[in-house]
């Protein structure tokens, strides 16, 4: 992305419909705030409605319960952390009168952000489908399962689960808005401190709102002067904003005002010159941890400008919560892919049960071609889930979407088709398949009841190369029936009822306006409308589980056509860039309006011919390929397609909204239709149609109309070429401006004012514009295999004139409206005729006969979801046919809903057995019943589990929380790192461990079935020390230059070191150092660590380093050669040619450059003019360093940047004070971000306790005298001293040639008396055949790692370590059967665990097959520090009354340990490493070698 310079919307005191434009122009950076939007959406209603006076002169909302607590974001995450974290935790925190404190009233900033490049924005998400609570998600900022992550990242996580989709489905913005003032005014100011103060006065919130600013965040800070007005309100000395910087590049959230703050802004020294404006700030919290005030900063009123030079001042936006939500029907998809980016997911929905394609459909939001942010151009290898935490997710992803407002736009009571839609790239070739597909239902059940598409258990394809995956599936409606046949007779309107159903009807409501007049008993079928000219509608109202249950709506026709045929000299107007302003037509808000008119442009150019108030309310508008644009916002719009409008053609427009639902048609054709949160338009005030500027009308325009109602496409259609006859005294028309006027247009109704904007009008003849060539005709269609009982509805295909319907059903009942819904009691013939008329008053009729025959009795039936685990949903779907008027019984006993009278059903049950379903389906010929067993079962529980928090500093405590499905009764944790093995019994743990490292997590879940096992890798990280801020490169080029410290013409010698959290890259990244042409290192496309030295190439293998996890890496040099280092182990050696002669090192080093870009976050940064052993390389990683001083004398620290600062170049901690010159950065709050994670380097070792057990096990081997070969030269390999008490080794299975020759194990007398393998040399065999070495031993209960240490030789990745139970060794074909624990030698080493005291072997099984030399220095064993049951809350101290004291006795080999009461002891050595760390009780052992340690902090000398 590049810089742009864009006219941002200040919103002044002058705002057009669209986007709001003043003169100033901003500078933009998009790459540091990557999800800006430089489009306001104005509403008008956002203006101060009281006085002043009225309101209290401080508001600080940040103190109130509903803020949650400052955070310190990561990466360029600014405008969710602002938008998302801060005012839509704020704002839905409020609205429920909740705690913003807690996690789970807290909002992630990554869920959204990271969709940025995804084409969805941070509110796109929010409004469409929700935002998963912290919790759900796995942290405040990044989740946890994913790591810290970036919106460029190519791969960045998504979330796993339809429960998680579900739960964020509850948190739903409505939409967003912005003042349509700013606050350079004072009419602005005081419309933004109405809304602090108490939301402008909406009664729904017990508190003031928040809102949100975009700035140029290199801001210039001083100090609040003291003052009398400034100690009494406590903030003198506080920082507040001088100037914000030149570049607008950061989010900010207005979270209060104070009106009693004084400064002295001109700098004359004088505070609080109201004429001026030094009195009175906004208070702003950043997201940039402890900044200026602890996260906030007050920004005088008049400094409130988004930069230092622009003079565009605040327009805040603000965030509107959908109340009291909660999600009807929901879709859920198990699906896999493994290029996600190539696919755009979306559902539908058709009336037609029998359609292939949906009438009306949705994109779903962030699955929208998303998933790729890297923006390269090519489509990422990666799949559905992407990477997490752990790496790489190719398991098939498991989510929800909420499809209440798209299921909204159709009548749920009645079965509907749900289509799941994949559309494909042209250039797609990844591969997927669909697995599950669903519709759920919560409306009467708040569990669900699941309706499944059955889809095969192998998958449907996902198809690719541009085609479509489309899988549909029938939901049936609940039977709550509307009324039928409304129609008005006389002044009386009449209606039949409903359709049968299963629920009790228990009457109607009858609506005038949208609201409700009348509530009749289920006997009564007609109202009495009171004179005038109102909207009525009419629903069925049902008892359902002690609740009121309502149908859907019908609409009373008008009963008259309220048009005129137009004559000729019929009169336009034109109009170029200009307008009419409506007053006051959209005062009310109405849930259903229409508005309609006749355009011919003139020009069309992107966004000409606005109607409406702007996005956030309304808007129509053109594009400059006459696209039709027409809806609430840019997430809820109509799209018609190009050429919809043409220049120079008349077209007739009607834009109709039914609630959530608009729908836009063009020459009465359906162009387009959209779904959203909204419930209608209107509460804006005025109307304006067009506007005195470019965006404004430009063309002809007739017969404009606005309805209360939403019109049908027929009634468009048929007043499409017609006036309206008598405006004043036609339902539902608001407003009908004919254009016929020489001066200014008058409203024919007589209700609304109308102004002109400025611009060219005129009025002209044009006899072409109303003028109606459709021919009238008459038809209809009936439904096939009609029966008794059924409801059935004729569909009227008359022509599109028609402008009345009368039918007549067997000469006996006359309607008259489009279509009426009938049911025929009497089989037999019947004989329906339709009569149609025109505007002109013609005629056409058509009659049609046809036959009902008797319903046939119900077949009942229903299917499963599959056999049901115990606790766990099933759903049962109606099968039943005929379906028609049938009612039903659900009878499912033992389960926890044991009835049902809904359509399909779903329970659950809580014990195990065998149980019966039946379902009785009743209609006018009978009842039928079916029923089937289910089986219910036990099953092995599904462990899972949560770590909160996940990265701790020592001391800290963290919670393990079981999540396990399927009823576990049993629960054993496991926490494990290379030296630790920590285990619990419990459902749920708080965990202290006293030792830093990166830990594993497993649990075990049990019942009586069984067992499973789940771990998870890396699940708790232990910091030795809070490493507080790192900084964060993102891979744009940013930069820390400084003076190389490294003098190579004294010192000969040198590290690097360096904390990293790396991010994925495809290319050369992390560049540290100079160039090619002297000294640097850098990590390639394979991850492999390159350390370049005057040209020559250093290469680790790849994959050394390791992303989206913090490492420490060293490299050092010294007698020419480079020694590299991954958490403190060495890796790898690297001979050079300059052993005497050093290279020169480059003048200035870098982090970052152009080639290399770093893209990590990078910490504890250090250069030291000495080869750091291993050992003083994990002392100085896992800590900062306090002792700056003698780091430098004894160790010779040359360059020590910890980056413990928030702004400004990098500090360097030595004395030498080189300081890195920062480059190339985004804001400050964004380029130091959290580091925990950094100093999380194991320092314990296992107890080495081999000299226990074992005998003979490290060189100088025991031997005999006697040779193993009498070839000449060989004389120096001696046979081994096994089955001795000073050496217990067994031998067996050597290769003998014959009496000479023994291919075996052997010591080398000349070689250090090492043991040693040698094959296919002189006389040696080429093959060995299980040749075994072991020592039969008994160990405790505990958790060990036998391994060895090569001097010397090769690897044979045949042979094998083996531990077995018991004397004796398996063979390697016996190894998987018969073997307790066993590992390739390439391994180097075994670990086994044993729960009792327990006789085992130990040793190698070895063969070979070539030439091979294998030199063995030494064997070792080793143990795992372990705990008593239930420890797992660290170390415990004696208590002060000693009830839980241990008496230590030292004595040669180790120390004896008596408690009486039980106690957890640590033992330590002096230098901090922990030995043991366990429960005692009653008196115990514990083997060490001499030396001094610290047991519970106590002095203790072994000798």
């Amino acid at each position: 992305m590049k810089h742009s310079r864009l006219l941002i919307l200040a919103a002044m005191a002058a705002f057009s419909t669209a986007t709001s434009t003043v003169s100033a122009q901003d500078d933009v950076n998009y790459k540091k705030y990557p999800d800006f939007s430089p489009r306001l959406k104005v509403d008008k209603k956002l203006v101060a409605t009281k006085s002043a006076t009225e309101r209290p002169d401080h508001v600080n909302n940040a103190e109130t319960i509903y803020f949650p607590p400052v955070i310190n974001q990561v990466g360029g995450s600014c405008g969710s952390a602002s938008r998302i974290y801060y005012m839509f935790t704020y704002e839905i925190n409020c609205l429920r009168g909740v705690s913003g404190k807690l996690a789970k009233n807290q909002y992630p900033t990554h869920f959204t952000w990271l969709y940025t490049n995804s084409n969805s924005g941070k509110d796109g998400m929010a409004i469409a489908n929700g935002i998963p609570n912290n919790p759900t998600y796995g942290g405040q900022l990044y989740s946890k399962l994913f790591g810290i992550q970036d919106c460029a990242d190519p791969d960045f996580g998504w979330m796993q689960g339809y429960d998680k989709w579900y739960s964020a489905m509850f948190n739903r913005l409505e939409r967003t808005a912005n003042f349509p003032q700013s606050v350079q005014s004072e009419a602005g100011r005081e419309a933004v401190k109405q809304w602090l103060w108490n939301h402008g006065g909406d009664p729904n919130y017990p508190g003031g709102g928040i809102c949100g600013i975009g700035v140029a965040s290199a801001c210039t800070q001083g100090s609040i002067p003291v003052t009398d007005a400034n100690k009494a309100a406590g903030v003198s000395g506080m920082k507040y904003v001088v100037k914000w910087g030149k570049q607008v590049d950061h989010a900010l959230t207005i979270v209060g005002y104070d009106d009693r703050i004084e400064f002295d802004l001109d700098g004359n020294g004088i505070a609080g010159e109201k004429d001026k404006d030094e009195v009175g700030a906004w208070i702003i919290a950043n997201s940039w941890g402890n900044w200026a005030n602890k996260g906030f900063i007050y920004c005088p009123y008049k400094n409130a400008m988004t930069t230092e030079t622009s003079y565009s001042y605040y327009a805040p936006e603000v965030y509107y919560i959908r109340r009291n939500y909660r999600p009807l029907r929901t879709m859920r998809v198990k699906m896999d892919y493994s290029k996600r980016s190539e696919l755009r997911l979306g559902a539908g929905i058709s009336e037609d049960l029998n359609a292939t394609e949906p009438s009306k459909s949705i994109y779903f939001e962030g699955f929208k071609f998303a998933g790729d942010g890297d923006g390269n151009g090519k489509d990422a290898e990666t799949p559905m889930l992407g990477r997490w935490a752990d790496g790489m997710h190719y398991e098939p992803m498991e989510f929800g979407y909420d499809l209440t407002d798209l299921s909204a736009s159709f009548n749920t009571r009645k079965p509907l088709k749900y289509f799941f839609i994949i559309e494909s790239k042209s250039s797609a070739d990844g591969e997927g398949k669909v697995y599950d597909c669903s519709v759920i239902d919560y409306e009467l059940d708040s569990l669900g009841i699941e309706t499944p598409c059955q889809i095969d258990k192998s998958g449907i394809k996902v198809e690719n190369q541009g085609k479509k995956t489309i899988i549909s599936f029938v939901v049936a409606g609940e039977s709550f029936n509307a009324p039928r046949n409304l129609v008005k007779n006389g002044d009386a309107l009449q209606w039949e009822a409903p359709e049968a159903s299963s629920h009790k009807l228990a009457g109607y409501n009858v609506y005038r306006n949208d609201t409700l007049v009348q509530q009749l008993d289920p006997t009564v079928l007609t109202y009495t409308p009171r004179a005038g000219h109102d909207n009525y509608q009419v629903c069925a109202v049902y008892v359902f589980n002690n609740t009121k249950i309502l149908s859907s709506r019908i609409d009373a026709p008008n009963g008259t056509f309220y048009g005129k045929a137009v004559g000729t000299g019929n009169r336009v107007r034109n109009f170029v860039n200009s307008g009419l302003v409506i007053k006051d037509l959209f005062k009310e808000h109405y849930p259903q309006a229409t508005i309609e008119y006749w355009l011919r442009p003139g020009v069309l150019t992107n966004y000409n011919q606005q109607i409406g108030p702007g996005w956030g309310k309304l808007l129509i508008h053109s594009t400059g390929t006459g696209e039709l644009m027409a809806g609430w916002s840019t997430g809820a719009r109509v799209e018609a397609p190009a050429k919809t409008l043409q220049s120079g053609k008349w077209s007739h427009v009607a834009i109709v909204f039914n609630g959530g639902n608009c729908i836009a048609y063009v020459n009465g054709e359906k162009v387009g239709e959209v779904s959203s949160g909204s419930n209608g338009i209107g509460g804006f005030g005025d109307l304006n149609v067009g506007s005195a500027s470019s965006n404004g009308m430009n063309g002809r325009m007739d017969e404009f109309r606005v309805w209360s109602t939403a019109r049908t496409q027929r009634e468009i259609q048929s007043m499409m070429y017609a006036e309206v006859a008598d405006p004043q005294n036609t339902p539902g028309l608001l407003c009908e401006l004919k254009m016929h006027e020489i001066s200014v247009p008058t409203d024919a109704t007589g209700k609304y004012t109308i102004e002109k904007y400025a611009g060219s009008q005129s009025y002209m003849t044009d006899n072409k514009v109303l003028v109606d060539h459709r021919t009238l005709s008459a038809d209809f269609t009936m439904p096939e295999n009609i029966t008794t009982g059924m409801a059935v509805t004729p569909v009227n295909t008359s022509s599109s004139n028609a402008i009345t319907c009368t039918w007549t059903i067997d000469g006996k009942q006359t309607l008259k409206l489009d279509a009426p819904t009938l049911i025929f009691n009497e089989a037999g013939e019947h004989a329906i005729s339709l009569e149609v008329t025109d505007l002109n008053g013609k005629t056409q009729k058509v009659e049609k006969k046809f036959n009902v025959v008797a319903q046939a009795k119900p077949d009942a039936m229903f299917t499963t979801s599959g056999d049901a685990a115990v606790g766990k949903r099933v759903s049962f779907t109606n099968a039943t046919t005929p379906s028609e008027g049938c009612s039903y019984e659900w009878s499912m006993p033992g389960s926890t809903q044991e009835t049902a009278t809904t359509i399909n059903a779903a329970t659950s049950y809580e014990k195990p057995g065998t149980y019966t379903v039946t379902l009785k389906a009743t209609n006018a010929a009978g009842t039928s019943t079916y029923s089937a067993d289910i089986i219910v079962s036990s099953q092995i529980p599904t462990p899972a589990f949560d770590v909160t928090p996940n990265v701790i500093v020592k001391g800290q405590k963290t919670t393990l929380k079981d999540e396990s499905i399927n009823q576990p009764s049993g629960w054993n944790w496991t926490i494990s790192d290379a030296s630790h093995h920590l285990t619990y019994s419990g459902q749920t743990a708080e965990v202290m461990l006293p030792d830093p490292g990166v830990y594993n997590v497993t649990l075990e879940a049990s019942n009586a079935l069984g067992s499973k096992s789940l771990t998870t890798s890396r699940a708790i990280v232990v910091c030795n020390a809070d490493a507080e801020t790192g900084l964060n490169f993102r891979g744009n080029g940013e930069t820390v230059t400084f003076n190389t410290p490294i003098d190579l013409s004294v010192n000969k010698a040198f590290t690097v070191d360096w904390w990293m959290y790396a991010q994925n890259t495809h290319d050369d990244a992390q560049h540290i150092g100079g160039s090619s042409k002297d000294f640097y290192i850098k990590v390639n496309s394979d991850n492999a660590l390159v350390v370049t030295m005057k040209g020559v190439e250093y290469n680790t293998a790849v994959n050394f380093v390791t992303p989206s996890e913090w490492h420490h890496y060293a490299v050092s040099f010294a007698d020419g050669n480079f020694y590299i280092y991954k958490d403190g182990k060495q890796t790898n050696v690297f001979q050079t040619p300059w052993a005497d002669m050093l290279p020169t090192m480059p003048a200035k080093m870098t982090i970052g450059n152009a080639s290399a870009p770093v893209n990590a976050i990078v910490d504890e940064f250090r250069v030291w003019n000495k080869a750091l052993s291993a050992d003083k390389l994990i002392e100085y990683a896992n800590a900062p360093i306090t002792d700056i001083n003698k780091a430098m004398s004894e160790d010779k620290l040359a360059l020590y940047f910890d980056f413990n600062q928030t702004s400004g170049n990098v500090n360097d901690r030595t004395t030498n004070a080189n300081a890195g010159v920062r480059a190339g950065f985004g804001p400050d709050g964004d380029a130091w971000t959290t580091s925990l994670g950094v100093f999380s380097l194991s320092n314990v070792k296992r107890l080495d306790v081999t000299a226990d057990y074992f005998t003979n096990y490290a060189a100088p081997f025991l031997h005999t005298d006697k040779g193993i070969t009498n070839e000449a030269g060989m004389e120096n390999l001696v046979q081994v001293l096994t089955n001795d008490a000073k050496s217990a080794w067994v031998l067996e299975n050597p290769t003998l040639k014959g009496d000479t020759i023994s291919t075996t194990l052997a010591v080398d007398t000349k070689n250090g008396d090492l043991l040693t393998l040698i094959t296919k040399t002189g006389e040696f065999s080429p093959r060995v055949y299980d040749h075994k070495f072991y020592q039969t031993i008994t160990l405790p209960a505990g958790h060990y790692i036998f391994g060895f240490e090569y001097a010397d030789g090769d690897i044979d990745d045949e042979s094998h370590i083996v531990v077995n139970k018991g004397a004796g060794l398996p063979n390697k074909n016996q190894l998987r059967s018969h073997a307790y624990a066993y590992t390739l030698m390439s391994n180097g080493e075994l670990a086994f665990d044993l729960a009792d005291e327990t006789e085992v072997s130990v040793g190698l099984v070895l063969n070979s097959r070539g030439q091979m030399k294998q030199n063995f220095k030494r064997f070792y064993l080793e143990r795992k520090i372990t705990n008593m049951p239930g420890d797992v809350t660290g170390i415990e101290l004696p208590s002060a009354d000693g009830s839980n004291a241990v008496d230590v006795a030292a004595q040669m080999g180790g120390v004896s340990l008596t408690a009486a009461n039980g106690a957890n002891v640590r033992i330590v050595t002096a230098s901090g490493v922990s030995l043991f760390n366990g429960y005692v009780k009653g008196t115990r052992f514990v083997a060490l070698p001499k030396g001094i340690y610290l047991v519970n902090g106590q002095k203790v000398l072994v000798p």
